[in-house]
C-alpha cells in the first residue's frame, strides 16, 4: 500500500495518481500565482462590497430626498386641498348667488310682463280718448257749421226785420209828417168809378202788402225766437263738448303720464335685468373659471401623487438592489473569507451530519473509527466549491470515498472532496482551478448512508481539524 493510501485511511488511490507526485513538485512554483488569482476574486468582492455600499449610501441619501420631496409633496397636497374645499365653498355661496338671481330675475320678468301690460292697457285707453276726442272734434265741427250756418239764418231773419222795420218806420215818419189819411177820404175824392176801382185796387195791395210785412216780421221773429234758442243750445252743447274735450285731453295727458312713468320704470326693470343678466354671466364665468382652477389643482394633485409613487418605488428598487448586492458581495467575501485559509467548499451553509474525530462507524458500527473529515449534509446535485486555489491531484474514484476530487494547493496543503454523485466530477487530473470553482456535484457515492460532501483537510498528508480552516 502506498503512502498516499495509508494518508486516506488504508484506501487504494489511483495509480494515476503516483505520476502526479513529481508533477506536484514541480508545480509547487505555480500556486503562488492560483493563490493571486483567487486574492484577486476576494478583492474584486470586496471592491463589489464597497461600490454596494456606496450605493446603498446614495440610495439612502436618494431615500431621505424622497422623504423630504414626500413631506413637501404631502404638505402642498392638503394646502391644495385646503385650496380645494375653499373653491367649493365659493362654488356653493356662488351657486347661492345665481338661484337668488334666478328669483330676481323671474321677479323682474313678472314685473316687466306687469308694466307691459300696463302700458298695453294705457295705450288702448289713449287710443279710445283719442278716438273719442276724434268724434268730439268731428262734432264740435258739425256743431260749429251748424252754429254758423244758425247764426247766417239769424242774421238774415234780423236783416229782414230790419229792412221791414225800416220800411214801416218810413211809413210811418210820412203818416206822421203828412197827417194820417183815411182810407175812406182816399175813396172819396175818387174822379170816376174806375178811379174808385183803382183807388180801392191800390189801397187793398198796400194793406195786403202792410198785413204781409206784419205776418212777415212776425213769423221772422219767431224764427229768430227759435234760432236764438238753437243756437243757445248749440252754444250750450259746444261748451259742453270742449269740457268733455279738455277731459278727454286731461285723461289722455295723464293714460300719456302713466305710459311714461311705466315705461320708465320698465326702463328701470330692463336695466335691473341686464345688471342681473350681467351678472349672472359672470357669476357663472366665475364659477365655471373655479371649477377649471380645482380641476386643475386636482390633475396637478394627481401628477404629484404619481410623481411620488414612482420616486418612492425607483428609491425601494433602488434600496432593494443595493441590499440585494450588499448581501451578495457579503456573500461572496463570506465566501472567500469564511476560514483563515480556506473558502467554505458549498454555495452555501448546510448543517453539519457528522464532526472531525472518533466517532462509531455508520457503515460497520464499529465504535471509536477515527473520521477525518466533516461531513456536510447538502441536497443531491449541489455544486462543491473549490476551498482554494490549487491543482487537481485526484478526479476520480477511491475506496470508500466513492467519486472524489484532491485538490493540492501547495506548502503540503491538501483538500478532499468525497461521495460526489455518478457524472457528478467536474474537474481532471492535472486541472488547475481557482478558489470557488465548480468541481463536483454532491452525491452519495462510496461508503455513504446519504447525499452529503465529505470535507478533508490534510497537513503533510495528514487529516487536520477542517474547521481550523474553515472557521466555523
Amino acid at each position: 500500500m502506498s503512502t498516499y493510501a495509508r494518508m486516506i485511511g488504508g484506501c487504494e488511490l489511483s495509480k494515476s495518481i503516483l505520476p502526479l507526485l513529481i508533477a506536484i513538485a514541480l508545480l509547487s512554483t505555480t500556486l503562488t500565482p492560483q493563490q493571486g488569482r483567487a486574492q484577486t476574486t476576494l478583492e474584486q468582492a470586496t471592491t463589489e462590497l464597497e461600490q454596494a455600499e456606496a450605493k446603498q449610501k446614495e440610495a439612502e441619501k436618494n431615500l431621505k430626498e424622497a422623504q423630504s420631496k414626500i413631506k413637501s409633496i404631502q404638505a402642498k397636497k392638503k394646502q391644495t386641498t385646503k385650496d380645494i374645499y375653499a373653491l367649493e365653498d365659493n362654488i356653493d355661496a356662488l351657486e347661492d348667488q345665481i338661484s337668488t338671481l334666478d328669483l330676481e330675475m323671474d321677479a323682474l320678468n313678472n314685473e316687466i310682463n306687469s308694466l307691459e301690460e300696463e302700458i298695453n292697457l294705457l295705450v288702448e285707453q289713449i287710443e279710445t280718448t283719442e278716438a273719442e276726442m276724434q268724434l268730439l272734434d268731428n262734432k264740435s265741427k258739425q256743431i260749429e257749421g251748424e252754429l254758423h250756418q244758425s247764426k247766417q239764418l239769424l242774421q238774415e231773419a234780423i236783416e229782414r226785420i230790419e229792412a221791414r222795420d225800416s220800411l214801416i218806420r218810413e211809413r210811418l215818419r210820412y203818416m206822421y209828417t203828412t197827417g194820417s189819411v183815411p182810407f175812406i177820404e182816399v175813396l172819396l175824392h175818387s174822379t170816376s168809378f174806375t178811379d174808385f176801382l183803382g183807388r180801392f185796387q191800390t189801397l187793398t195791395i198796400l194793406v195786403d202788402h202792410d198785413q204781409d210785412i206784419l205776418v212777415s216780421n212776425k213769423n221772422d221773429y219767431e224764427q229768430v225766437a227759435l234760432q236764438i234758442v238753437e243756437v243757445e243750445e248749440q252754444l250750450t252743447q259746444l261748451v259742453a263738448l270742449y269740457q268733455q274735450q279738455v277731459g278727454v285731453k286731461d285723461k289722455q295727458t295723464l293714460a300719456k303720464d302713466e305710459q311714461v312713468k311705466a315705461m320708465d320704470k320698465q326702463v328701470v326693470a330692463k336695466e335691473r335685468q341686464t345688471v342681473a343678466m350681467q351678472t349672472q354671466i359672470a357669476a357663472k364665468n366665475k364659477l365655471t373659471t373655479l371649477k377649471q382652477t380645482k380641476n386643475n389643482q386636482i390633475v396637478a394633485l394627481n401628477k404629484e401623487e404619481q410623481v411620488l409613487a414612482v420616486y418612492t418605488e425607483e428609491q425601494e428598487q433602488e434600496m432593494i438592489a443595493a441590499a440585494a448586492l450588499i448581501a451578495a458581495s457579503k456573500k461572496s467575501i463570506a465566501y472567500y473569507t469564511k476560514g483563515d485559509k480556506l473558502a467554505y467548499p458549498l454555495p452555501e451553509t448546510y448543517r453539519i451530519s457528522s464532526n472531525f474525530g472518533r466517532r462509531t462507524n455508520p457503515i460497520t458500527g464499529k465504535t471509536g473509527t477515527m473520521h477525518n473529515g466533516i461531513d456536510f449534509a447538502a441536497p443531491n446535485g449541489t455544486n462543491i466549491l473549490a476551498a482554494e486555489a490549487g491543482i487537481v491531484i485526484t478526479a476520480g474514484w477511491v475506496n470508500g470515498y466513492g467519486n472524489t476530487v484532491i485538490i493540492d494547493h501547495g506548502n503540503d496543503l491538501w483538500t478532499l472532496y468525497a461521495h460526489a454523485r455518478k457524472g457528478g466530477i467536474q474537474v481532471k487530473i492535472g486541472q488547475t482551478v481557482a478558489r470557488g470553482d465548480k468541481i463536483s456535484e454532491v452525491g452519495t457515492s462510496g461508503n455513504s448512508t446519504g447525499y452529503h460532501l465529505h470535507f478533508e483537510v490534510r497537513l503533510n498528508q495528514k487529516a487536520v481539524e477542517p474547521r481550523d480552516y474553515l472557521n466555523l
